[in-house]
């Protein structure tokens, strides 16, 4: 309830605060359990594996404190209703295994100014022992003015002229509500159709973690021996909302590299996410 009035009362904020560039938020003694990562897998349809990496989009649930912490800082007053996530990278550098205890800073490091509103970066570093394991990179748009001109087009980062290899992923009604709950993130956007469609969509929407962690999962257990450990980066660009029962297409090129790239089109043929690349961890 507390954050669902937050979001109503920043209505009336425009663009973001500029002196908040820097803003920062620690977290320690961030102790990982399986038992939530395997429940984040099962959620993106990442089962059937004797893993022993946990899942990176458990990190969502890890830095959602720190992260909300700053996005609903007052003092950056923005208009929540307007913000969305438009891009989002997960490097790897060490697994993340049951047990660890993880150190998290978070920050905004970019506000920058766009030709439909702010651009609001925010990078969170997760280090275990003085060292990094993680660090995470998330890009927010607030949708304050309309777009004037031509939309930018996104494509995949590296096109092959053959034809690339298509299947389809097909997300699972209601699943919003369990992924908010488990994930934290309780954004009415996510989870109220009344509240979406004050936010300008026809209903509930995924989040942009759960649509990126669907993704990803179905890629490592086709490319990387269905194993978490075998990631080394993932990033995509969010170019339109899901709505949860879709049925997406994935075109993926350079299959048979270490560097897969590949965009994901809802049923309509539009984008839903471009620009995307995963890096496979070489053995």
């Amino acid at each position: 309830m507390k954050r669902l009035i937050s979001i109503l009362r920043s209505r009336k904020y425009g663009s973001a605060n500029s002196e908040m560039k820097g803003l920062k938020s620690v977290k320690n003694d961030l102790i990982c359990d399986k038992e939530i990562a395997d429940k984040f897998d099962q959620l993106c349809g990442f089962t059937g594996s004797s893993e022993t990496a946990l899942s990176p989009f458990y990190l969502a649930q890890l830095a959602y404190p720190a992260v909300s912490d700053l996005i609903y800082n007052e003092d950056l007053r923005i208009n929540l209703l307007k913000l969305v996530h438009s891009a989002q990278s997960i490097k790897i550098f060490h697994p993340i295994l049951h047990g660890d205890n993880l150190s998290l800073e978070a920050e905004i490091s970019e506000i920058d100014r766009s030709a439909i509103g702010d651009v609001i970066l925010l990078s969170a570093t997760f280090t275990r022992d003085d060292t990094v394991v993680a660090r995470t990179n998330s890009e927010f748009i607030t949708k304050l003015r309309r777009r004037t001109g031509e939309k930018p087009q996104y494509t995949n980062t590296r096109p092959s002229s053959e034809k690339p290899e298509t299947f389809t992923i097909q997300t699972v009604k209601k699943s919003t509500k369990q992924y908010a709950l488990l994930s934290e993130d309780r954004n009415p956007i996510h989870t109220s159709a009344i509240i979406a469609r004050m936010a300008g969509f026809p209903g509930a929407i995924m989040h942009g973690m759960h649509t990126m962690g669907i993704t990803t999962a179905t890629l490592v257990k086709r490319y990387a021996g269905n194993s978490w450990k075998n990631l080394d980066y993932v990033s995509m660009r969010f170019s339109r909302f899901i709505i949860p029962g879709e049925e997406l297409s994935v075109s993926l090129y350079d299959a048979d590299s270490a560097t897969l790239h590949f965009t994901v089109k809802k049923s309509d043929g539009k984008d839903a996410l471009n620009e995307g690349t995963l890096h496979l961890r070489e053995n």
